[in-house]
């Protein structure tokens, strides 16, 4: 009865720990379409033909190019979060319309 306690005890926690381990290095979404660093601070969407901003961001971005894009709108809240963000590239897209607190919350911007 013990040994069977046991194995069961030992196949639970080895079952939760491949579970935590696998969804705290798993790749987020967002890093299988663009590029992303091992510590997502830089990420790259360049020449995805993307008409939009990506939905979720990693927060601890702080390089950001999206350029050679077909981004046509930068809405009020693409940005937010993003304070950590340092460099953001837009070059080469369709921007017709900027909203203005779109920057808003990238308050360690240097280059835009």
């Amino acid at each position: 009865m013990f040994r069977r306690t046991m194995k069961l005890m030992l196949a639970f926690m080895l079952t939760l720990y491949l579970r935590l381990f696998s969804e705290s290095h798993a790749v987020p979404d967002f890093c299988t379409k663009c590029r992303c660093n091992e510590f997502q601070t830089q990420i790259s969407c360049a020449s995805l033909r993307l008409i939009t901003v990506p939905p979720a961001i990693p927060v601890n971005v702080e390089y950001l190019n999206l350029k050679n894009n077909k981004i046509t709108n930068i809405g009020e809240q693409v940005f937010q979060n993003l304070t950590n963000l340092k460099k953001l590239e837009l070059r080469n897209n369709e921007i017709q319309e900027i909203d203005e607190q779109a920057f808003h919350d990238l308050t360690n911007l240097k280059e835009l």
